[in-house]
C-alpha cells in the first residue's frame, strides 16, 4: 500500500504547488486609475480682428525701424502707439487690428534707417472685414 500511496502524494503535492504558483502569479485587480498627465490651460481664442502687413522691397539693413501713422482731420500725421518696431529679417512687419478699428483711416507706413526716413507708403485704410489682411509694399533704396 505504501508503494501506491507515494505516486498519489507526488501528484497531489505537484497539483498544490502548481496551484500556489498560479495564484501567486495572478495580478491583483486594479482598484485605482493610472496617473494622468497634468492638464494644461487652453489659451482663450484670439479676439476677432484683422491684420495690416508691410513688405519692404529693396536693400534694407538688418535693424530698420518701421511705424504706422494715422492722419487727423486737420491733415496732421501721428504715430500709432504700439504699431512701431524693427522689420523682420525678411523685410516684413505685421500688426493686428482690433475689430473696433476696421475700415478706419487714413494710415501710412514709414520706414526708417538710423532715424532717417527712407520710405513711406501711400495712404491706406484698415481692413474692412474680420480676418482680412491689407498688404502694403514700400520700395526703398538706402
Amino acid at each position: 500500500m505504501k508503494i501506491k500511496l507515494v505516486p498519489f502524494l507526488i501528484i497531489l503535492l505537484t497539483a498544490v504547488f502548481v496551484t500556489q504558483i498560479f495564484l501567486l502569479s495572478t495580478p491583483a485587480p486594479v482598484t485605482a486609475l493610472p496617473p494622468r498627465p497634468t492638464a494644461t490651460a487652453v489659451p482663450p481664442p484670439a479676439a476677432p480682428g484683422a491684420k495690416i502687413s508691410l513688405l519692404v522691397a529693396g536693400e534694407i539693413a538688418a535693424n530698420n525701424w518701421t511705424k504706422v501713422q494715422w492722419q487727423d482731420g486737420e491733415g496732421q500725421w501721428h504715430d500709432v502707439t504700439g504699431w512701431q518696431g524693427e522689420l523682420e529679417l525678411d523685410g516684413t512687419k505685421t500688426w493686428w487690428v482690433g475689430a473696433d478699428l476696421l475700415g478706419s483711416g487714413p494710415f501710412r507706413w514709414i520706414v526708417l534707417a538710423e532715424g532717417e526716413q527712407i520710405g513711406q507708403s501711400a495712404t491706406f485704410n484698415l481692413p474692412t472685414t474680420l480676418y482680412e489682411t491689407v498688404e502694403i509694399t514700400i520700395s526703398v533704396s538706402e
